[in-house]
């Protein structure tokens, strides 16, 4: 049985733990929260890496693959390093066809039975763990998705949580999550049934409720905006201080789209096309006075960042300009204030774009799916700053800041409006979550 307290025992479920600090935005936002409405109640994190978990948000922690326990206090940061380029597969005689087959075939045989064994462990394993919750949060992010490690990976793990969490009595609450994309049938159907088992869903965007709708969910889903919408930070009255001659200082979140080492759809043509677009609209800002700075909120997007720059040195004869040109914050609280201290925000990470709106800086956003341009759209920033990624170029997108640097006391004033509007949305919706568990002294 649950230890029954005065107040309830959440489980916060995400896929964080990979030093991605959008990701971790979120679970900060989600931790915030309940440590304001329940400042002794009993908090467990649930995600990949449980150690970076504890160590990042002093919290208990629990593997979401494997149900292990980590301790608040016993963690450590983790220690990401950038994947090295895939290689060739075995040569020699295994390049026969036959044996190639006869190779691949003992491989699905022995993967398939180590994985039935490991994931009745940790059934197990997870099950003691999620019978101490009165309340399972599956919280934020693009957690409805099968293109990064197949239906296998996100939509199985949380019908796997979901499923063990309604056997141990517990509530379950999807909020604010992200959808898509969505395309193998067997992914669907594990999203289909983790959603009958929940008490509550939302979704942060009309997109992602259209495309529920379209598998088949005909279940209540509301629309609640990003959780990290909901982080306490003290906005400064004033961007970060203009260069000399009023030039601005301008962030350039860079990603690593379709980069073999990350990106779920690798594509070396359409990555080079990114790295060189970047490169000269980079340049062509230093050219122009402007100070910029490459803001990396994942490890991979550092590595990016000086791909960037190398591409700047042979093709611009752009030198790196300043002592710290790539700035990499460890923590989400860094992340805000490095943001601040541009003038303005040049994103391709959605919640990059998310985090500029919250602090209050005009954004130009490059978007590599539709997530990011609904949420500009929301913010009533318009579609003259958020443009795909395959329509990124450098010179239109000069023209495009120099527009938004005009325009900058306008949308700031629009986003802080609508962000305003995003709090008080999420705490609407706290409330509603919370009270699935009103035993409780809220």
């Amino acid at each position: 049985m649950r230890r029954r307290t005065d107040s309830p025992v959440i489980g916060v479920l995400g896929h964080y733990g990979n030093s991605n600090l959008g990701d971790e935005a979120i679970i900060h936002a989600v931790i915030e929260e309940i440590r304001r409405r329940w400042d002794h109640g009993a908090l467990y994190a649930v995600s990949n890496r449980p150690a970076d978990t504890a160590w990042r948000h002093l919290v208990p922690a629990v593997s979401i693959h494997t149900g292990e326990m980590v301790e608040t206090g016993q963690g450590a940061q983790h220690d990401f390093r950038v994947p090295a380029r895939r290689r060739a597969g075995p040569g020699g005689v295994w390049r026969l066809p036959a044996l190639r087959r006869v190779r691949r075939g003992a491989a699905r045989v022995a993967r398939a039975v180590t994985w039935i064994g490991a994931q009745a462990f940790s059934a197990w394993r997870s099950f003691r763990q999620v019978r101490r919750f009165d309340l399972l949060l599956i919280a934020g992010s693009n957690q409805m998705l099968d293109s990064a490690g197949g239906p296998w990976e996100f939509p199985y793990i949380n019908l796997k949580w979901s499923v063990l969490a309604r056997l141990a009595g517990c509530r379950v609450a999807w909020i604010s999550v992200g959808a898509g994309p969505l395309d193998s049938s067997l992914g669907r159907r594990f999203v289909r049934l983790a959603l009958r088992l929940a008490d509550y869903v939302s979704v942060r965007d009309e997109g992602s409720r259209r495309l529920l709708r379209e598998i088949g969910v005909s279940r209540e889903i509301a629309i609640c905006p990003d959780l990290a919408h909901g982080l306490v930070h003290d906005r400064s009255p004033r961007p970060g201080g203009n260069r000399d001659g009023g030039r601005p200082i301008v962030a350039i979140n860079a990603m690593p789209v379709y980069d073999e080492r990350y990106w779920f759809e690798s594509s070396p043509e359409k990555n080079r096309r990114y790295l060189n677009e970047v490169a000269a609209f980079a340049a062509a800002l230093l050219k122009d006075g402007c100070g910029v700075f490459f803001l990396a909120t994942h490890p991979m997007d550092a590595a990016v960042a000086k791909d960037i720059l190398g591409v700047m040195e042979t093709e611009h004869g752009q030198h790196p300009w300043d002592r710290d040109p790539v700035r990499a914050p460890a923590t989400v609280p860094q992340l805000l204030r490095e943001i601040e201290s541009a003038d303005l925000v040049v994103a391709t990470r959605f919640h990059g774009t998310v985090l500029s709106l919250l602090v209050g800086r005009p954004v130009l956003a490059i978007c590599y799916y539709r997530k990011t341009r609904e949420l500009m759209a929301d913010f009533g920033q318009g579609p003259d700053f958020a443009v795909t990624l395959e329509e990124f170029h450098a010179d239109d997108g000069v023209d495009r800041l120099r527009l938004l640097e005009a325009r900058g006391e306008e949308l700031v004033s629009t986003m802080r409006q609508k962000s305003a509007e995003a709090r008080a949305a999420l705490h609407e919706q706290y409330d509603r979550v919370f009270g699935l568990v009103a035993g409780r002294d809220a």
